[in-house]
């Protein structure tokens, strides 16, 4: 795993839309492949599940709130 530490939503709050969308892309690559490994058996560490989809859930949640802050300084 490339990021064994979580992600705080501020420091997130602090990136651009880019780099939080790449991060959200890698950590769902991550997702995936950590699923397949537990799928197969190989898995030891399965809290890294857990951990993963709240990372893509904090990620997203970010991501939304930049859009409505974009959409309401647009009105």
């Amino acid at each position: 795993m490339a990021d064994d530490k979580q992600i705080r939503a501020a420091e997130m709050r602090d990136r651009s839309d880019a780099e939080l969308q790449a991060l959200l892309n890698g950590k769902r690559e991550e997702l995936h492949q950590v699923g397949f490994k537990h799928a197969i058996g190989q898995l030891r560490e399965t809290h890294q599940l857990k951990g993963l989809k709240r990372d893509i859930a904090r990620i997203e949640t970010v991501l939304a709130e930049k859009r409505r802050a974009e959409q309401g300084a647009d009105s």
